[in-house]
């Protein structure tokens, strides 16, 4: 058994690290947060994309 990255509950499964559609919406929506910010608190980075 498989434990989802993040609900943590035990799931079947061989090609996935979430157990359902909306554990692996919450996920996504987590990781998009996260570079959001990262990218924000960057000015090098947004000045570099604009060259």
């Amino acid at each position: 058994m498989k434990v989802c990255k993040v609900c943590k509950k035990e799931f079947d499964g061989t090609h996935r690290d979430v157990c359902s559609w909306q554990c692996d919406e919450k996920r996504l929506k987590s990781l998009r947060e996260k570079l959001d910010e990262s990218v924000k608190a960057d000015k090098g980075h947004t000045e570099n994309l604009g060259m």
